[in-house]
């Protein structure tokens, strides 16, 4: 057991380190919607509730953003629209100049923040678990300065990108027995996807949700392997709180919950010693659930008239409003297709430009599309006579379609995109879990091998983000010659973590060349009696 825990505690702290990684590299307010999520996070801190949302009709723009003067100023600072507005341009600051808005950063800092507050309305209808938590740390902290805490609240990503890394380990565990053929895959995937990663080291609810999902996926799959203690009662509490923190995540949680609920229920109704055990099992979970979850649902239920929050649009697009042009020029459309789930879920969240390479290189798109194909292919095949199959292709099935039919009723209201590539790593438990199935029968030569290449990828990706911000590279940014607007020590952790993840893979790299993990693996993928340990 004590080998069990250093392991997923050696896990937390390499993606705790891949999220500060990512905090280092991405430029100041250059994340996903981040400005929005901060002012979130900022507003919070001196607020009980979640500001009001206005939901206006379809077509029309309802961005009302008020940061506070220290925000608004390091935006200004950070030349974040310019970058955003055109791919072409980069960051370039002298030493004494970022000297000179460290200066005046600190000074607009220091004064009062609270009456300006705001965020732009499409974020304040998320559920307030990660802003409020992040609240809570600067408020802790007593952190006034707007980089200190912007960086701080990166930080907390980074946190919660460790405890999604922990969940994914245990959901591999139920397939892969093998310590380091295991933890091979589990670095193979997360370095091929450095969008999780980046969301780790961003201000961004995301990555609370995509932890979430993993937890709501193990915990299902664990119940359908151990039937027997799934209908204890105390485990019934348990399943219930998760279910309701998980409510207080982000909206891709209840679908989650909704998809995996049935199969858990099937599985007590049919362990269950009497049909009393069932209901009992059931009523405690539900109030279990119910305890957490009531005062989020009560309070949007009171604002929004609705359990589920609404959407919100971001103005009319130029998109043809129907569902004919969401058919054939999106769904079909393997242009479109490439770029959301190749480009934008692997490499580049919802900024196609941070990553051209990818974007405009075909072979890219052909080789990881082939394998995304090949992997799902060959572990539902693989994976069928086990428990979690058809969660699996419930979760894959059910969830693609959700996206799919939300994207089509956002466009055909408002004539704008609705699905971006980063909504889709909700789907991580599931893929990676068939994905294991498909790992143990590839020989530790072939491991080690995807391995290398994933980690490649992944510093090309590191690299030429840094190149498209700051026509600086990753060996550069190693020695300190990149001049980057935020505080020094958050740049220096950024580098030492890059040397740190190195590290590790070259280890892992040799550790998986000199074990004979692999057979032991195949072996326990053969007879299904894999537990989650090592």
């Amino acid at each position: 057991m004590t080998k069990i825990w250093g392991e997923r505690l050696a896990v937390f702290l390499i993606f705790v380190s891949l999220g500060i990684i990512w905090s280092g590299i991405v430029p100041l307010w250059q994340g996903p919607d981040e400005p929005a999520n901060f002012a979130y996070v900022q507003s919070m801190e001196h607020r009980l509730l979640p500001p009001r949302q206005d939901v206006v009709p379809a077509g029309q723009s309802p961005w009302l953003f008020n940061p506070s003067p220290a925000e608004s100023l390091s935006i200004t600072l950070s030349a974040r629209a310019r970058v955003l507005q055109d791919p072409g341009a980069w960051l370039s600051l002298s030493e004494a100049q970022r000297t000179h808005d460290l200066q005046d950063l600190a000074r607009v800092s220091a004064g009062p923040q609270y009456p300006f507050m705001g965020t732009q309305n499409y974020v304040e209808i998320y559920p307030p678990l990660y802003y409020d938590a992040a609240a809570w740390g600067l408020r802790a902290g007593h952190i006034r300065n707007i980089l200190a805490a912007t960086y701080s609240a990166r930080f907390f990503s980074a946190l919660w990108l460790g405890v999604a890394g922990v969940l994914w380990d245990m959901i591999l565990a139920f397939v892969i027995r093998a310590r380091f053929a295991r933890l091979g895959l589990l670095a193979f995937l997360v370095l091929l996807i450095p969008t999780l990663s980046m969301l780790g080291g961003t201000v961004s609810n995301d990555i609370v949700a995509d932890a979430a999902s993993l937890g709501i996926f193990c915990g299902a799959l664990w119940g359908m392997k151990n039937p027997g203690r799934l209908t204890a009662l105390p485990v019934a509490a348990g399943f219930g709180l998760v279910a309701g923190l998980a409510v207080w995540t982000k909206e891709e949680a209840y679908m989650a919950l909704a998809v995996s609920a049935p199969f858990v229920l099937r599985a007590v109704w049919g362990h269950a010693p009497s049909r009393r055990a069932r209901w009992s099992w059931l009523g405690i979970a539900a109030a279990a659930a119910l305890l957490v979850a009531a005062p989020w649902l009560g309070f949007t239920l009171h604002r929004y008239g609705s359990l589920i929050p609404p959407l919100t649009y971001q103005g009319a697009g130029s998109n043809p409003r129907t569902w004919g042009f969401v058919l054939h020029h999106e769904l079909l459309n393997k242009v479109f297709e490439g770029n959301l789930m190749v480009t934008q879920a692997m490499f580049g969240m919802d900024c196609p430009w941070w990553q051209p390479w990818a974007s405009s290189e075909a072979w890219i798109h052909i080789l990881l599309g082939l394998v995304e194909i090949v992997g799902l292919s060959v572990g539902l095949i693989s994976s069928r006579r086990q428990p979690g199959w058809g969660l699996a292709a419930a979760w894959i099935g059910i969830g693609a379609a959700v996206l799919w039919a939300l994207q089509g009723e956002y466009n055909v209201l408002t004539g704008a995109d609705f699905l971006q590539g980063r909504y889709f790593l909700f789907l991580a438990g599931p893929v990676s879990w068939l994905a294991a199935h498909l790992w143990v029968k590839i020989s530790k030569t072939g491991q080690g091998l995807a391995l290398a290449g994933a980690a490649v990828l992944s510093l090309a990706t590191m690299s030429h983000t840094l190149w498209r911000y700051y026509h600086h590279t990753l060996f550069a940014f190693l020695l300190g010659r990149i001049v980057i607007l935020a505080p020094a020590s958050a740049i220096d952790l950024s580098r030492m973590a890059v040397v740190i993840v190195i590290a590790m893979w070259v280890w892992l790299e040799i550790r998986i060349l000199n074990s004979l993990d692999s057979s032991g693996a195949a072996e326990a993928s053969r007879t299904g009696h894999a537990v989650p340990s090592s």
